[in-house]
């Protein structure tokens, strides 16, 4: 019975449905008819869509194609239905704060990669448009940074000042915009620069299995630029800028790369985009060095932590950090940011040297900060180190710092003025880590947080003398006091000092006090301007009144028409004498506009060192959480055009354009050295050679272990020095005939002389090809090198004395035969007399050579 009286009802449910769509449609057929006067009645397709909407009720909402709402999230990928006039790659927020990227545009919904955690995003939270497509900051004022694939900073050293961005995809140079390469890149390394050479301009990949040295040899490039930069002075046009993007790697890696270059020098001149492998793909746009914050903040809870006598820490500190949760709390209250020297050294192996204190920072503003200073005195070898932390409610660290000067008795440790007494002087402050000064109801637990992470950093540095404390911290840290090479200054542990500040009173009693305070100090500023004016009144009155007279009339007088008439007369001549210049390079320019047309170009040439193969697997990982239709290694179908719209910004520039180059050295890591897989394959067809890392040979000690017979440079050599070309001419040639030899000679023992002799100098060759990491050397002193190695002079000099025979030889060089180098860097070129007076004494030195 139940059944039957279900069906009843739904026959009479679909009665009256049937009713009111028919008397819908008989409303809706006027309506039709009035817009479409000219016809007789409507095609089917019309009143479908018409009968279709008014039956479903659907209206089109205000602002529907602005905003949408998440379908569903997870894997850093948000499915968002709405914002049907979204563009590709367009900026998209939403309501938590994440942002992301429209990367899949379909019937319905819309694919986004979120630049931000998934877990902040929900389903059913709202996104809106920006109408912004991906741009990122550009201009010199990068030059230095640390920043993420999206050009934020992440170094620590304040945010960007930089007026100009561009969007991130750009369409590549065309045909007529370009020349062929003419200029060339020096690495600094013997076996690249003689047989591999690259030009300004030009794409050589880097390819090779995984610890062969491919970014060692990126990075010598890049730190041989120091040496080219250096000698162009204010000459843009020959200095050469380097980018460094790190896809894939680890942070340690990247936090490496960064101390090595602060250390040679070469950050001021260079770049570093950071895309670390620690996140998924689409968070790879996190800063590398934004667990390093976390890690100082364990260390500090482990100090406080520990178990040990009661003397050891003040009371206090228990009471304002009774539990991790209680600390994790007032940390959140004072956002730490970290100098990039001590960002790189928390990862490091041992105890920082000297350099590291040199280039602590210390930026502008009023900060809470842990400072560091050092202190060396004349004529005495070593240096000593002081730590201390500047909590100054109104002027922050510098109320402190600028409280340390010599026959100062008062308010500097005792230590420290003993050191002054001795003569020492300070010779360099810098700040480890800082904050904002905070805000007055949160001042006394972030003070104590300041002394618990000074107390950290002078104990895991060693700053503070020995002590029967060391017992009970000396195991959190990773180094040892035996590896420290200064000396220090602390004579106690500042978790011992009391916590200044009014711990038992409320947040609006600390903000009363506040305010009195500020009050107090403006009374006493308008005060002492008051007396000084008085002062000065008093010495000199009728001096003072007739000062101030002639200031009111020299104001009141002013011609503003004379003023105008010489400001045009100024403009006037600006644009005669074409006076609009390119501060990176130079030029002159006779109008605005063709400043900014030229300020649009690749006029500087530039290093890029990418690393390919990490943003092709970003890529895929990114296109199969898209639900890409997958290819060959499961690679999106685009995968080529990735990599070919990104090389094919590498060109050299016409010189109408600027004459500016983009230099790429896109790496590739390949597995068991296949190079015939789909990612090489596809670089190697765009790039303009290759240099091709053997594991073998580096694992025989030949490095870089470049591999003759595979590495090629197609365009390279038309830029190559003529000096380098008269001497390395051959040098590719004979090693590959040498290395084909070497192999067959492990099988026969009888070996004609020819033969002997190939095996002799090719063996020479090799170990003279060889060269330390970190130690490019400069073009003026490879062609002597190359020069003697490939002319026999070296055939009577044991393989085991070939790197101490280069050594000694170019310390003669440079003390005895400086006009020969000088002669090789002006000219460019090996002229018969030069080269006569080379032989003779290479002849000369290496008979010599014992």
């Amino acid at each position: 019975m139940f059944r039957s009286a279900l069906r009843q009802s739904a026959r009479v449910a679909t009665v009256a449905a049937a009713s009111s769509r028919i008397s819908a449609a008989r409303a809706v057929a006027p309506v039709a008819n009035s817009f479409r006067g000219y016809a007789d009645k409507a095609s089917p397709t019309e009143v479908s869509s018409i009968l279709e909407q008014r039956i479903r009720g659907v209206q089109e909402e205000s602002g529907l194609a602005e905003t949408g709402r998440v379908l569903s999230v997870g894997d850093g990928i948000a499915r968002v239905h709405g914002m049907a006039n979204v563009q590709a790659e367009e900026l998209v927020e939403f309501a938590s704060g994440v942002k992301g990227m429209c990367m899949n545009l379909e019937a319905g919904q819309v694919g986004v990669v979120l630049f931000g955690s998934d877990r902040l995003v929900k389903e059913g939270e709202t996104v809106k448009r920006t109408g912004e497509i991906v741009d990122v900051p550009v201009g010199m004022e990068l030059l230095g940074r640390v920043v993420d694939a999206l050009g934020n900073p992440i170094d620590g050293k304040g945010p960007i000042k930089s007026s100009k961005r561009s969007r991130a995809q750009l369409k590549a140079p065309g045909i007529l915009p370009r020349q062929s390469v003419s200029q060339p890149v020096q690495t600094g390394l013997k076996s690249v620069d003689a047989m591999v050479p690259i030009g300004r301009g030009q794409r050589e990949l880097i390819i090779g299995d995984r610890q062969t040295g491919k970014t060692a040899v990126a990075l010598d490039a890049m730190l041989n630029q120091k040496r080219w930069n250096n000698a162009a002075g204010a000459d843009e046009a020959k200095k050469l800028y380097c980018v460094y993007v790190a896809v894939g790697q680890k942070r340690s890696t990247v936090a490496q790369l960064v101390q090595t270059l602060e250390e040679n020098d070469a950050m001021k001149y260079s770049i570093i985009v950071a895309a670390t492998a620690s996140e998924a793909a689409p968070l790879q746009y996190l800063a590398p060095f934004a667990g390093t914050v976390g890690l100082l903040h364990d260390y500090t809870w482990q100090m406080l932590d520990v178990e040990a006598p009661g003397w050891y820490k003040n009371p206090l500190f228990g009471v304002i950090f009774h539990s991790r949760s209680a600390f994790d709390r007032v940390t959140r209250l004072a956002p730490l940011t970290l100098s990039p020297g001590l960002t790189c050294q928390l990862f490091a192996l041992k105890p920082p040297g000297r350099s590291f204190f040199k280039n602590l920072l210390y930026p502008q503003g009023r900060f809470w900060a842990i400072y560091a200073h050092t202190m060396k005195k004349p004529g005495v070898k070593g240096y000593r180190v002081y730590f201390g932390s500047g909590t100054d409610t109104l002027d922050g660290v510098r109320s402190r710092t600028k409280m340390y000067k010599p026959f100062v008795t008062r308010g500097i440790p005792r230590m420290v003025r003993t050191a002054f007494r001795q003569g020492y002087r300070i010779t360099h402050t810098g700040l480890l880590c800082w904050t904002p000064i905070p805000r007055p109801r949160d001042v006394p637990r972030v003070r104590a947080l300041f002394l618990a992470l000074e107390a950290t950093l002078t104990c895991m540095f060693f700053v503070q003398t020995k002590h029967i404390e060391d017992m009970y911290w000396k195991h959190i840290f990773p180094w040892v006091r035996e590896d420290v090479e200064y000396s220090p200054l602390c004579c106690r542990s500042a978790l011992k000092e009391t916590i200044r500040g009014y711990q038992d009173l409320s947040a609006d009693q600390l903000e009363d006090i506040y305010t009195k305070r500020i009050s107090h100090r403006r009374s006493l500023m308008r005060g002492y301007a008051r007396t000084h004016k008085i002062r000065k009144l008093a010495k000199n009155a009728v001096a003072f009144r007739k000062k101030n007279a002639e200031h009111s009339l020299k104001h009141y007088n002013k011609d503003t028409v004379a003023g105008a008439s010489k400001q045009r007369t100024r403009k006037a001549a600006i644009r005669s004498a074409a006076r609009h210049p390119c501060g990176p390079c130079g030029r002159n320019f006779d109008s605005p506009s063709a400043l900014k047309k030229h300020l649009g170009t690749d006029r500087h040439a530039s290093k890029l060192a990418l690393q390919a193969a990490g943003a092709a697997v970003a890529y895929r990982q990114m296109s199969l959480l898209l639900r890409r239709p997958p290819g060959r290694e499961a690679y999106p179908g685009d995968v080529f055009y990735l990599h070919s719209r990104l090389l094919e910004r590498s060109a050299k520039m016409n010189d109408k354009l600027g004459g500016g180059s983009l230099t790429a050295l896109p790496i590739i890591e390949t597995q068991g050295g296949d190079v015939s897989a789909y990612i090489p394959t596809n670089v190697i067809s765009i790039t303009d050679g290759q240099i091709f890392l053997e594991a073998e040979l580096f694992y025989k000690g030949i490095r870089p272990a470049i591999n003759v017979g595979l590495s090629v440079s197609r365009v390279g050599s038309a830029a190559q020095l003529k000096a380098m070309k008269q001497v390395a001419g051959s040098l590719k040639l004979f090693l590959a005939q040498y290395r084909e030899v070497a192999a067959f000679a492990q099988f026969g023992s009888d070996l004609d002389a020819a033969t002997k002799q190939t095996l002799s100098r090719g063996e020479r060759l090799t170990e003279l090809l060889k060269q330390k990491q970190y130690s490019p050397m400069a073009v003026n002193e490879m062609v002597p090198l190359i020069y003697a190695g490939i002319n026999g002079h070296l055939d009577n000099v044991p393989v085991a004395k070939i790197l101490q025979w280069e050594s000694d030889f170019l310390n003669h060089l440079r003390t005895n035969e400086k006009t020969i180098l000088d002669q090789i860097d002006k000219e460019g070129a090996l002229s018969k007399e030069l080269e006569a007076k080379l032989k003779d004494v290479i002849k000369s030195f290496t008979a010599n050579f014992s």
